[in-house]
């Protein structure tokens, strides 16, 4: 139970890390960046891969956890993708707005020069959206 109590509090910081941090570079560090940059569709597609490896990493071996940690993983990675499909509604919304104001000053736009994550298999990512 020591190694369950001790992964509940790493979800539970990992929650106050994704939320807080995500939400403050949405509204401070996306403005400091030109916009074919991406920087925030960069940082989410970080945060998705650095979460399904610790989640990955702790939750290998279930035999470990309790089934009260288990309970707490599962509430928890809904809440995750719920929270993440809010930044992919934000980021669609800022490309959107984007291309129009490209449209306006006759620029083409461009794509980002970064490879997206690629999925891992595990028996945690079967629940993480990261395609």
């Amino acid at each position: 139970t020591e190694y369950s109590d001790a992964f509940c509090n790493v979800l539970d910081d990992i929650k106050i890390m994704v939320e807080d941090d995500l939400q403050d570079i949405e509204e401070s560090v996306v403005q400091c960046f030109p916009p074919e940059y991406d920087i925030l569709q960069y940082m989410v597609d970080r945060y998705r891969k650095w979460v399904a490896l610790t989640l990955n990493h702790h939750t290998n071996d279930t035999q470990r956890l309790t089934k009260k940690a288990l309970l707490k993983t599962i509430k928890w990675v809904m809440w995750y993708n719920e929270h993440m499909r809010g930044f992919d509604t934000v980021i669609e919304d800022m490309k959107k707005e984007q291309s129009e104001i490209n449209k306006r000053v006759n620029k083409p736009t461009t794509a980002s020069s970064y490879a997206a994550p690629t999925t891992m298999a595990s028996p945690t990512s079967a629940f993480l959206n990261l395609n």
